[in-house]
């Protein structure tokens, strides 16, 4: 196996991380800004609900999914095309974490110095989006699931104000405690991200780890409203897995991926996914 390398993906980021105590980067000026505590349960109802034992074959969408989906995108994009001006964000990525909880050998998120997003900045920064425009909020790290009461009041807080709320994860911190909470607050996406299907050396994003809380929210998808993607890097060191479990995108009407060879624990039935990959902007930071 060849050596890693000395740095992780890109120069600039990595001094910045690793180095930050040379030059640190002057932080947002606090305002004193706090997050609403979430109300939990919304829906008490849907806590009892474990969803379905095997997927439709047709997801049902309402009014009120047509609405949510139509605010979040068709809304700000017509906006966009129509209004005065060259600055109308219809996506934004917000980096809510820079640190990880698992040592991927490309990145350098695992251990560095930077601290999380604070309760301030990820206030006005929701406030300043939305007052231009913009309904798509993406929550990114680092693994944005570190501090799950944080994100919990920032789901809450942005789906109140209309935001379609994207959560990219590598899916070990997904608890079904957790999964539950986010539904309840209005999440709209969990994007699972994997480079492996089992555990390998310097690959522990891997999908068997997370199975059991990929499990829940393929269930739960159904009684909260939100959508699950599953996304699986392929690549010389780790193609066995996924075809052993015969992985292969399938056109997706709420599900869409099978893995054949293995089953839900609690069912028996195969485990299906939804296989679809947004484009990721490089990693930035909003103040």
């Amino acid at each position: 196996m060849a050596t890693a390398a000395k740095f992780r993906v890109d120069v600039a980021i990595h001094d910045l991380l690793m180095n930050s105590n040379q030059r640190p980067p002057a932080p947002a000026q606090a305002q004193g800004l706090t997050l609403p505590e979430p109300v939990f349960p919304q829906f008490p109802g849907r806590l009892t609900d474990p969803g379905p034992d095997s997927p439709p074959e047709r997801r049902k969408w309402g009014p009120k999914d047509v609405y949510r989906y139509s605010r979040g995108w068709l809304v700000p994009y017509m906006r966009s095309r129509v209004l005065p001006g060259e600055f109308h964000p219809i996506t934004a990525y917000l980096f809510i974490e820079y640190k990880c909880n698992l040592d991927c050998w490309y990145c350098w998120a695992y251990d560095n110095k930077v601290k999380g997003m604070t309760e301030d900045v990820a206030r006005r920064s929701i406030d300043w989006l939305h007052d231009n425009g913009c309904r798509v909020l993406a929550l990114m790290g680092g693994e944005p699931l570190l501090r799950p009461d944080f994100v919990h009041k920032v789901v809450y807080y942005a789906a109140k104000k209309g935001f379609w709320v994207y959560i990219a994860t590598n899916g070990r911190l997904l608890r079904p405690d957790v999964a539950d909470r986010l539904g309840d607050a209005g999440v709209s996406v969990f994007n699972f991200a994997m480079d492996s299907w089992d555990l390998k050396p310097s690959l522990p994003k891997a999908f068997v780890p997370a199975q059991k809380n990929l499990e829940h929210i393929l269930h739960k998808q159904y009684v909260d409203g939100y959508l699950v993607f599953f996304n699986i890097n392929i690549c010389r060191n780790n193609t066995e897995g996924p075809k052993a479990h015969r992985i292969r995108p399938r056109s997706s009407r709420g599900h869409g991926l099978p893995h054949q060879r293995n089953s839900d624990a609690r069912t028996g039935r195969p485990l299906q996914a939804s296989l679809r990959q947004p484009h990721v902007h490089p990693p930035g930071r909003l103040a």
